[in-house]
């Protein structure tokens, strides 16, 4: 994130080995946050499980690659793009 430029734009940066979930976790304790307040955006099954674990919003956004991945989960919001992001959050919260 720093080596690109971009560090300005996040609070933190997260990776491997931890899992997922446990980052999420972190981070909601860190600012206090409801996890009515929480929605994870992502593209992986393991983006789905960290967002499960700590019981906050999951939207996919959906590609040719991950699609048969999710073809068994009815419950979550899809998305191909991030252009009406906002208002899909907004009618979550």
């Amino acid at each position: 994130v720093e080596s690109v430029g971009l560090s300005s734009y996040f609070k933190g940066s997260y990776g491997s080995p931890e899992k997922k979930y446990a980052h999420v976790k972190k981070i909601m304790g860190i600012d206090r946050l409801n996890p009515n307040e929480c929605v994870f955006i992502g593209d992986a099954l393991a983006d789905y499980e960290a967002a499960q674990k700590n019981s906050i919003h999951f939207i996919l956004v959906e590609n040719d690659d991950n699609r048969r991945l999710f073809d068994n989960i009815n419950t979550i919001i899809r998305i191909n793009d991030l252009t009406k992001l906002s208002e899909i959050i907004q009618g979550i919260a």
